[in-house]
């Protein structure tokens, strides 16, 4: 689960101290909006914790699986193709 409100069609917008953030879900991974990748590796990889394996962490407790939620997925599936200004 996002730390953000759902706004609805697999979007969610939140903000985390001066950033705010609009997240899409693509067939392929997260698509973050609105940002340059000097945002988004200065402060959102930090934010979300995506270099840590959540899958290896939830292998490590009998009976649970990775639920296909954002933390299940490998960091090549985050995008941050769509920069410029916000909105």
């Amino acid at each position: 689960m996002l730390p953000f409100p759902q706004a609805g069609g697999g979007v969610w917008f939140g903000i985390a101290g001066q950033h705010p953030l609009t997240l899409r879900e693509e067939p392929d991974g997260l698509l973050f909006e609105n940002i340059g990748w000097e945002e988004f590796e200065g402060f959102w990889r930090d934010y979300f914790d995506l270099d840590r394996d959540y899958g290896a962490i939830l292998e490590g407790f009998p009976g649970t699986t990775a639920c296909g939620n954002a933390w299940n997925m490998p960091l090549a599936s985050v995008s941050c193709v769509r920069t410029g200004s916000r909105r």
